[in-house]
């Protein structure tokens, strides 16, 4: 076109700032146009891409783009434009469970480039919760031999357990429950477990471990050979005994008024044979 009413280019950033004019001939002479001047605005580019970041409910992130020869910004969350957010920073505040996704910043062009737009790549924003123990290991009695657990509820996110016998970690215990086959060197042992997450630990109570001892009998029964009418002891002495319970033949023996006595205690006492 350039010999013609209309001259037609596509243009680079090379032709920036290029002056054009026309001469239009006639069989009378010739008339030159007044000069004017090409301006060749560039496309966005983005420089740095926004980051990604996890991070705790209650804590602040900003997510930022770099772009040369912006005109404006629109941030999108999981591919959904954020009302207001038109800057080259996005700043969240007061972060929540929800806040967490996938972020992107669509970056327009400046002047006659409006129309050209490009998407920024996406970062994600993981949102963690602070651990919280809803239910705290309880004190525990068990005989000697028995089975003796803890337990601890917490919410949150978790990330792990930590269990402690007297302040020292137990090796290898890694759940919300803890459980042992007891003896009496347990007996008063104190356990507490820490609850590990990624925005910190919350260390439970410490509780006790009380281990009773088995009874043992030290002093058994002795038999006799007695008289009709006669009156007759049998004695039972033991370490750790909580009741006693005589029996005749296999049969539970109850107390009988001038008959039986002490059925349920360390001696039991036959009258009038």
């Amino acid at each position: 076109g350039a010999t013609s009413a209309i001259l037609q280019l596509t243009t680079s950033l090379a032709n920036n700032g290029e002056k054009y004019k026309v001469d239009i001939v006639g069989s009378c002479g010739t008339v030159t146009s007044s000069e004017v001047a090409l301006t060749v605005n560039a496309k966005p580019v983005i420089t740095l891409q926004p980051v990604g970041a996890t991070k705790c409910v209650g804590e602040a992130y900003t997510f930022a783009v770099t772009a040369t020869d912006a005109g404006s910004y629109q941030w999108q969350k999981d591919g959904v434009d954020i009302a207001g957010a038109t800057s080259a920073n996005l700043v969240l505040t007061a972060l929540a469970v929800s806040s967490a996704g996938t972020y992107r910043v669509r970056v327009i062009g400046a002047a006659t480039c409006n129309n050209e737009s490009f998407f920024s790549s996406t970062a994600v924003l993981v949102v963690n919760t602070p651990v919280t123990i809803s239910a705290q290991p309880t004190a525990t009695a068990v005989c000697e031999g028995g089975n003796a657990t803890f337990t601890v509820q917490a919410a949150g996110t978790i990330t792990g357990y930590k269990w402690y016998r007297n302040g020292t970690a137990i090796a290898g215990v890694t759940g919300n429950s803890y459980q042992l086959t007891t003896s009496l060197a347990n007996n008063g042992d104190k356990y507490k477990v820490d609850v590990q997450g990624p925005c910190g630990t919350v260390t439970s109570s410490e509780v006790t471990l009380t281990v009773n001892a088995k009874p043992v009998i030290t002093l058994q029964p002795v038999g006799a050979t007695k008289c009709v009418g006669d009156n007759y002891i049998f004695t039972a002495t033991a370490t750790d005994a909580g009741s006693y319970q005589w029996q005749r033949d296999g049969v539970n023996l109850i107390d009988k008024a001038g008959d039986i006595g002490g059925a349920t205690t360390a001696q039991l006492t036959l009258t009038d044979l």
